[in-house]
């Protein structure tokens, strides 16, 4: 009986082993991640540096897809060759901000004050960047904000620039805000 006792628990004793996990080791003993760099001599030669490939770039996430694309035309605001057009109803007008080489001229468009829109041309002068504030030759001046997909029109389609506008012509009282995109 106490021969079978023992058998038992030495059975026991090489059942337990097995299945418990085996001891951690202590940190000093585990290997380097990170083999030692080969002892220098005086006679090694610098090696050519290898060229690894680039990396591949990150794909856009979904804000930078909303993003306007970065103007270096005028004022850091318009592309060369684009505008930028902001647009109000109740009474209808429109500012075209229009980059050509370098200089930004403008466009009011007016179509509340009779039968046709009139569309007057004129120079464009900026006081501050981003926001963009502005004043035009027609007497039209705003403030133009980058707001990447922030601001929404009455049939609510995203735009990515937003317009305040401070004074425009023959409307006594402009409207608080309007939405801009850029037209290539």
């Amino acid at each position: 009986m106490a021969g079978a006792v023992v058998l038992g628990i030495g059975v026991y004793q090489v059942i337990e082993h097995s299945a418990a996990p085996p001891p951690p080791r202590p940190a000093a003993q585990e290997p380097s991640a990170i083999p030692p760099p080969p002892p220098r001599t005086a006679v090694q030669e610098p090696s050519a540096p290898t060229e690894s490939p680039p990396a591949p770039a990150p794909a856009p996430s979904r804000e930078a897809e909303r993003a306007p694309p970065p103007a270096v035309g005028c004022a850091n605001l318009v592309p060369p060759g684009a505008k930028i057009i902001c647009s109000a109803s109740e009474p209808n007008w429109a500012i075209e901000l229009i980059c050509g080489q370098s200089s930004l001229t403008s466009n009011f468009i007016d179509a509340f004050s009779g039968d046709r829109m009139e569309q007057t041309p004129g120079p464009v002068s900026l006081s501050r960047e981003d926001p963009w504030v502005f004043r035009s030759k027609q007497g039209f001046e705003g403030s133009i904000a980058s707001t990447p997909g922030a601001c929404r029109d009455e049939s609510d389609q995203a735009f990515d620039f937003t317009l305040t506008p401070i004074e425009v012509p023959g409307v006594l009282d402009p409207q608080t805000t309007t939405c801009c995109r850029i037209e290539r």
